[in-house]
């Protein structure tokens, strides 16, 4: 019996602390705003960023020394970037990603 009450009070303390301590969920809005965010990633060889929205935003690639390589105007959609080999930062709309391009 008093193994029985033991188990009894152990899972009401976890069932109890697992409540008390859950993370709320993001807001809509919150969500939102991630999503409208845009996407840099490397796909054979080339650079593509992916902007949401309907607003055009301007992309600079750095080289690691931190010169400016590139800018380009990415308009709503994919925008596909040729660059050479090697690593670079792609800066757009608050968003900084290290890529590397083979």
């Amino acid at each position: 019996m008093k193994i029985f009450r033991y188990i009894v009070v152990a899972l009401a303390v976890a069932l109890s602390a697992s409540a008390a301590y859950a993370v709320p969920e993001p807001a809509a809005a919150e969500r939102a705003e991630v999503a409208a965010q845009p996407t840099v990633k490397v796909v054979r060889g080339h650079v593509e960023i992916n902007l949401p929205g309907e607003e055009s935003k301007q992309v600079y690639v750095y080289a690691l020394t931190g010169q400016l390589v590139k800018t380009v105007t990415a308009h709503p959609g994919v925008t596909v970037l040729d660059l050479p080999a090697g690593y670079y930062i792609v800066k757009c709309d608050g968003l900084s990603q290290r890529v590397i391009v083979r």
